[in-house]
């Protein structure tokens, strides 16, 4: 990847320049800085969140330190390690109302890669980075993505001329819907499942939410957390129920429907942001076709399909952006678990 860029470029760094246990800072006899973001142990790992937000937060702290002006960078960790997009640019906006800093994140379509690491091909994840760094756009600072190259607001054009950018992917169009999400319409509570469901199941205006797998016929499925709730309220869903690859819709006679995101292919498997991403855009979908009102969910994919926090809400705010639903998130405390599968106490 860009790692071979920078090692031909700049050499590869020593342990005399590892300036903290996340963090690696070369000097160069031209005066740019080079930092290395040491976000695991070992080639073979995957990044952990936890490394990875320890790195960019050494890496604000010494950049403001040294009084730099502009970073350019790659989607750092999105591909290979895959770091979930929002999870990198919600880090890069923090970085910049930290440092003030001009941002310039560079992307290149290679053609001889048709897919990448996560899943998804490079066309696609350009596409997707310029929606995330979209969503952001109340941020004081706005990176924007133009010819595959995402900057900050504050960056005139002189700065990123179209030759310069080594892109092949075409610009996404920009978002042109004004309306943001409403806070107010979306509400965390503690509460048991089974009397959300007793109290709104008689609502044509409501849906209920989880997260399941393709694999309806496994024994193991809806066998644990909140889908075993679903399933003795509802049953499983059938074959017939799949109203897309990603999305189960199952109406009951009493008024409201069921919803199953479908964001893996089997019970053991972890899923993807692509498949999650692609879920949550059929039910927003089909539930602003129905005209519903309100949406009924767990964190849905948080536990133990290990989605992260920050993912989940980014879609979630999307999903009442494009519907104006009522979201009610529910969790509740199983005092028998002192963690979660993500690792977290339940608090």
């Amino acid at each position: 990847g860009v790692s071979a860029i920078f090692r031909k470029a700049f050499g590869r760094p020593t342990p005399s320049q590892c300036i903290t246990e996340h963090l690696i800072r070369q000097e160069v006899y031209l005066g740019a800085t080079i930092y290395g973001l040491i976000t695991k142990e070992k080639f073979d790992q995957i990044s952990t969140i936890e490394n990875y937000d320890t790195a960019f937060e050494d890496l604000a702290e010494d950049f403001k330190n040294r009084n730099l002006t502009h970073l350019i960078c790659s989607p750092m960790a999105c591909t290979k390690d895959e770091i979930p997009l929002p999870h990198f640019v919600n880090n890069l906006f923090e970085f910049q109302k930290l440092t003030g800093a001009m941002i310039t994140i560079v992307t290149r379509n290679d053609t001889l890669c048709r897919e990448l690491k996560n899943g998804v091909s490079c066309k696609e994840f350009l596409t997707q980075l310029q929606s995330h760094i979209s969503k952001k756009k109340d941020s004081p600072q706005k990176p924007s993505l133009m010819n595959g190259v995402a900057t900050t607001d504050t960056l005139r054009s002189s700065h990123t001329p179209a030759s310069s950018c080594q892109s092949e992917a075409e610009p996404s169009s920009p978002d042109t819907t004004t309306s943001s999400a409403d806070s107010n319409l979306i509400t965390l509570i503690e509460a048991n499942f089974n009397k959300m469901i007793l109290k709104y199941r008689n609502d044509s205006n409501t849906a209920f939410s989880h997260s399941i797998s393709a694999d309806i016929n496994n024994p193991r499925h809806m066998n644990s957390g909140v889908s075993v709730v679903f399933r003795n309220s509802f049953g499983k869903p059938t074959k017939s129920d799949f109203v897309s690859k990603h999305l189960t819709c199952q109406e009951t006679k009493e008024g409201a429907t069921v919803y199953g995101l479908v964001i893996k292919e089997t019970v053991l498997q972890k899923p993807t942001m692509a498949s999650y991403d692609s879920a949550f855009d059929d039910l927003t979908t089909d539930f602003k076709r129905k005209n519903m009102k309100q949406l009924i969910c767990s964190a849905m994919g948080c536990t133990r399909d290990e989605i992260s926090l920050e993912h989940f809400t980014v879609n979630i705010f999307e999903f009442q952006r494009l519907t104006k639903a009522k979201i009610i998130i529910v969790t509740r405390d199983e005092k028998s678990n002192s963690t979660l599968r993500n690792g977290k106490s339940y608090k």
